[in-house]
């Protein structure tokens, strides 16, 4: 699966080939989440199956940038080259603010 920033072209792409080093098979199963976080100093990327957390992160491609919603307009897509009626995908935004 990837997400992309339509906008700037940013693209977080997981390679599910690397899941298998984890024991957990070469794709995603119905009813896993994968939360994915881009705050700095916070960044990961989690697989929850069957309640359990598995950390993620080696699963990202080479071609990956940890994207960050910018002020204005963000326009996201979502593809995978399988399963992807099944996929659903949510993105949420803390507003964070800078003081003293």
């Amino acid at each position: 699966p990837e997400i992309i920033n339509i906008i700037t072209n940013e693209r977080i792409k997981i390679d599910t080939s690397y899941l298998s080093a984890l024991g957990l098979g070469d794709r995603f199963l119905t009813g896993d989440i994968v939360k994915i976080n881009t705050q700095v100093g916070n960044k990961y990327i989690r697989l929850i199956r069957n309640g359990i957390t598995y950390m993620i992160m080696n699963t990202l491609s080479v071609w990956t940038d940890w994207m960050m919603i910018k002020p204005g307009i963000n326009t996201f897509s979502y593809q995978a080259t399988s399963g992807f009626s099944n996929m659903s995908v949510t993105i949420r935004n803390k507003i964070l603010y800078e003081g003293i």
